[in-house]
C-alpha cells in the first residue's frame, strides 16, 4: 500500500473560487512532498510515486516507514 497525506486549499475569496485545485501532497513513506495546481499535477504526482515505488517485473519493493 502506498500511502499520501494531501492538504487542499480552498480560497476565502469569491474572486478566486473559479481557481483550479490547489495544495499539497506528501508521500509518508520517503517524506517526498510536492506543491500542486490542478488534478493533473497531483495525479503526476502519485504516478511518479508509484513508479519508484515498484521493483523489478512491477512488484513493490518492500520498505520501512522512517523512524520518527
Amino acid at each position: 500500500m502506498i500511502t499520501f497525506v494531501v492538504r487542499l486549499w480552498d480560497s476565502a475569496e469569491p474572486a478566486h473560487a473559479a481557481e483550479p485545485l490547489r495544495g499539497t501532497a506528501l508521500h509518508v513513506a520517503s517524506g517526498e512532498t510536492t506543491s500542486f495546481v490542478g488534478v493533473a499535477e497531483l495525479l503526476a504526482f502519485f504516478t511518479a510515486v508509484n513508479e519508484r515505488s515498484q521493483g523489478p517485473c512491477g512488484h513493490p519493493q518492500s520498505r520501512t516507514a522512517p523512524a520518527m
